[in-house]
């Protein structure tokens, strides 16, 4: 820093004396050099590395940045609050994935490549095998039983009555089922 800056003229003369006195000590003993290797020399000196050999350690510090805070533990810990907070709900959460999630990750999503009613057909004749096998092994007082708890994916289902107006009357193999709703796929190749 020069000893005529106008930042350093309105210090007290005794701190811009001691100031520009240190400083000039410094680079003569150093022979010149930066003001940041003065600064860091008189550090290091000062400080717990005073022992060691002061003009190393200065060399591995010297142009490097160096980081004050702790980035990564500050992300993980914002992290760990976010994934808590996600899912502190309650046990449901942990069990099962919310709409929103669904919906982010694509899982009700059905690719238009698979919406093809001929590809199901071999489907719906595996489910008339299976059917008509839990019919043959089950007991006459037993049927409502098997066929409430039957698997109906490949049965053809039709959609008798509906909330929605545009679902009733469609008919279609069944090739999704969720809890509260069935996935029909229609001969027109329309998923509803």
């Amino acid at each position: 820093f020069e000893a005529n800056d106008p930042a350093y003229l309105k210090l007290y003369r005794p701190v811009h004396e001691n100031l520009l006195g240190t400083h000039l000590q410094t680079c003569v003993k150093r022979g010149g050099g930066d003001t940041i290797s003065v600064i860091l020399h008189d550090i290091l000196r000062s400080g717990d590395l005073a022992d060691k050999d002061t003009e190393e350690e200065i060399d591995k510090i010297q142009d490097k940045y160096l980081a004050l805070e702790n980035p990564t533990s500050q992300r993980n810990a914002y992290n760990r609050a976010r994934h808590k907070a996600l899912h502190s709900s309650g046990k449901r959460s942990q069990k099962h994935m919310s709409m929103r999630q669904h919906r982010h990750c694509g899982s009700l999503d059905f690719p238009k490549k698979y919406q093809k009613y001929d590809l199901y057909l071999s489907m719906h004749e595996m489910w008339k095998e299976y059917i008509a096998d839990l019919l043959k092994n089950g007991r006459q007082k037993n049927i409502e039983y098997f066929l409430l708890t039957a698997d109906l994916h490949g049965a053809i289902l039709a959609v008798v009555e509906s909330k929605i107006k545009s679902f009733t009357g469609v008919q279609g193999i069944m090739i999704r089922e969720t809890l509260n709703t069935f996935g029909i796929l229609t001969s027109e190749n329309r998923f509803r």
